[in-house]
């Protein structure tokens, strides 16, 4: 159904390109690429949507050949000019179409989501960075401290927002604070950040230059969506992972603290835990936070 998306929105081009030049031998090369043509595009909009709702669950889908990794930080400090705008973003489909429920949910995921290059592989560094190490250690010894049910309940996508929120605060501030930790704060994360330009936090921000301000989405379905994807091999501290997909949205989300090791938010009753990073083939990591200048 991708592929015949993509092919109706190219071949209409093509007929009029002919019409008005009336080169036919051209228009007739033109068509004779366009099945090639309409393959890499449609490649490109399943990476797409792999990155945003994770991996189709009707085909086993291989992530992207990455390239060997640097372990020498080399941050990207603003967005590649082809993250800026998706061009999938106004892809629709008829009610009658026979598209499947991955399809229709990566097709709904595209108008919000970022447009995706290859996995970065850059080891992320800076303040932000060390900030979101320091927070994410801080959850799992607070979670010790509530070992029983007596502890405060979880809420993973309020813990991950509120912790980027605060770590991308570092690089203007200076200081690494946890004051909007708690989800129970949530409306003073909500007033914080708007006081400090960092957007109305009910979609995804552009990716941020160190310094800047990152209010992530509401939900752990929408954050998945949000950020750079990045190579296993160059997680880095304040990297997002995401798992265990359902219905095109993780059942399970953690943040990383450097090397292989992960916290993982925890829902509901169940605590934040230390982890290495898991193996399951439809692992997503996606970098929300700038690094150095």
């Amino acid at each position: 159904m991708i592929r015949n998306l993509v092919t109706t929105a190219v071949t209409w081009r093509l007929v009029l390109l002919g019409a008005t030049v009336g080169l036919t031998l051209v228009t007739i090369a033109f068509v004779a690429s366009l099945s090639s043509f309409t393959s890499s595009v449609a490649a490109d909009l399943r990476y797409q949507c792999d990155s945003a709702v994770g991996p189709d669950p009707s085909a086993d889908a291989a992530p992207a050949p990455t390239p060997p990794v640097s372990k020498r930080a080399s941050p990207r400090t603003a967005p590649p000019s082809s993250a800026t705008t998706n061009p999938y973003a106004e892809l629709t489909i008829d009610s009658d179409d026979p598209v499947t429920g991955w399809e229709r949910e990566c097709l709904s995921a595209m108008k919000t989501a970022p447009y995706q290059d290859s996995p970065d592989t850059s080891v992320n560094a800076g303040p932000a960075v060390e900030c979101a190490r320091h927070l994410a250690l801080l959850l799992v010894s607070a979670g010790s401290m509530h070992e029983d049910d007596t502890g405060p309940r979880s809420d993973m996508a309020a813990t991950i927002r509120s912790l980027v929120f605060d770590a991308s605060m570092a690089a203007e501030t200076g200081e690494c604070r946890a004051a909007q930790l708690s989800p129970a704060t949530g409306g003073s994360l909500e007033e914080s950040s708007s006081q400090a330009g960092a957007g109305s936090g009910h979609s995804c921000p552009p990716f941020a230059a160190s310094g800047s301000p990152v209010l992530l989405p509401s939900t752990v379905a929408a954050q998945a969506r949000c950020g750079q994807r990045v190579a296993p091999a160059a997680l880095s501290a304040g990297d997002l992972v995401f798992w265990n997909y359902h219905q095109g949205a993780p059942r399970l989300a953690a943040i990383a603290v450097g090397g292989n090791d992960i916290i993982v938010a925890g829902q509901g009753s169940t605590g934040h835990r230390r982890t290495h990073l898991p193996t399951e083939s439809d692992v997503r990591i996606k970098r929300v936070l700038g690094g150095a200048a």
